[in-house]
């Protein structure tokens, strides 16, 4: 290896090309970042001199690493991790912003308690928890802490399974005095269906058959329709079990009890190695047993 070549690698370079791998493409990393496409070309074409070797396959819309990439990518990762855990033992947070993003159903009837037990450990920690599902495909790492969906785009996330949410059909009694209880999942069809517009759980052969009335990507907007009689809805049980404890006078009642409609997979999603991870986990632990 050439020496002179090797002195121009500093830890600048190694930050840069980890965070191609992690991102997948130099659009996104330097979107994720900040640093110029033209540092992250300058960067990868000094990293390649020095080692005389490809790192990446060119051509590709995404980063593709060679093998010899790989390499470089696990030892810059390691190396990174190794400089976080040892300003982590130097550093304590205990004040500042941590940015949350999950869904509205989980941020409108999880959180108040979820806040509620955290702010007593770390009273002086600003929550900035942000809804929808349009954070989710966000292309830049502007979170502390995701929960909800999956993250398959995401790299570099240590992702842990929250709950699988089961749901189920259900109708007022309004309604049912109205159109009739449905006794199949056949029978769905001669009745008034109230759908989520996001990504559809419930199976398509009920869909397709069924008269949707109503479509909204907020679920409490749903579960107040069918409270009013609009029509059945597919919502998830838990949900439904905070909103009548909420509420004594309003029923709902849960028809087809022995089908569940859709299934629903939360996680929890954070960056590792940070000043902030400690916090994260004692945030983690919170969720998992008020989900339990």
């Amino acid at each position: 290896m050439d020496k002179e070549k090797l002195r121009q690698i500093d830890l600048d370079k190694l930050q840069n090309f980890y965070s191609l791998f992690r991102e997948g493409s130099i659009a996104k990393a330097s979107a994720a970042t900040g640093v110029s496409r033209r540092t992250y070309y300058h960067d990868l074409a000094v990293l390649e001199a020095a080692f005389n070797t490809k790192l990446y396959l060119s051509g590709k819309k995404n980063f593709v690493l060679t093998d010899e990439g790989r390499k470089l990518a696990d030892f810059c990762k390691s190396t990174i991790d190794s400089l976080s855990r040892v300003t982590e033992e130097e550093q304590v947070f205990d004040q500042g912003n941590l940015i949350i993003h999950t869904t509205p159903s989980i941020g409108a009837y999880y959180f108040p308690e979820i806040i509620r037990q955290f702010r007593k450990k770390y009273p002086n920690i600003c929550i900035d928890l942000l809804t929808g599902a349009e954070y989710f495909t966000s292309k830049h790492h502007d979170f502390d802490v995701s929960i909800g969906p999956y993250l398959a785009d995401k790299r570099d996330l240590s992702q842990h399974l929250l709950k699988n949410f089961e749901y189920g059909y259900f109708a007022s009694q309004e309604y049912l005095a109205r159109y009739g209880t449905p006794e199949t999942a056949e029978d769905l069809k001669n009745h008034n269906l109230l759908c989520y517009s996001g990504e559809h759980l419930i199976p398509l052969d009920i869909l397709e058959k069924n008269k949707t009335v109503v479509k909204s990507n907020l679920y409490i907007a749903l579960l107040n329709m069918c409270l009013k009689g609009v029509g059945i809805c597919s919502l998830p049980l838990d949900l439904y079990t905070i909103k009548m404890s909420d509420n004594k006078d309003a029923k709902l009642i849960r028809i087809l009890p022995n089908i569940i409609s859709e299934n629903d997979s939360s996680y929890f999603s954070f960056y590792r190695f940070t000043k902030k991870e400690k916090a994260i986990r004692d945030l983690f632990d919170i969720i998992k047993n008020l989900l339990k």
